[in-house]
């Protein structure tokens, strides 16, 4: 489970009490930095405690996990006459799933480059050899 980050402030002491309270044995708290983390044991305590903070107005965010996140890449070398299109298809040909694909730009004359920025949902099976 990813932990809830949540920005500490003197405030928060009663939300800590709460949560301590309601979840006891089931959640760890601890401060890192500026913020706290919040770590439920499994993916109910999770969502009970972010419906929580939504309801008491407070700002948390969560970190998607690494092995959720997407696997982003860029092409180099290929002709400037490859458009972000033929590449996606081409990839989903491979039974990959696209998030994204953009043409990367010269920033300093706006012109076409020769790589693309590819965003692809990690599938175990596929990745393994890489």
């Amino acid at each position: 489970m990813p932990p809830i980050m949540v920005k500490y402030s003197d405030s928060l002491k009663g939300l800590i009490a709460e949560i301590s309270k309601k979840f006891h044995d089931e959640v760890r708290i601890k401060l890192a930095g500026e913020h706290l983390k919040i770590f439920p044991n499994n993916s109910d305590n999770h969502r009970l405690i972010t419906n929580y903070l939504k309801n008491s107005q407070t700002e948390y965010y969560v970190i998607t996990p690494k092995n959720l996140r997407p696997l982003k890449a860029v092409l180099k070398g290929l002709p400037v006459s490859y458009n972000a299109d033929e590449i996606s298809t081409g990839l989903a040909e491979l039974g990959l799933q696209i998030d994204e694909v953009r043409q990367l730009t010269n920033f300093e004359n706006q012109s076409s480059n020769s790589s693309l920025a590819v965003s692809v949902q990690k599938i175990r099976s596929k990745f393994e050899n890489f």
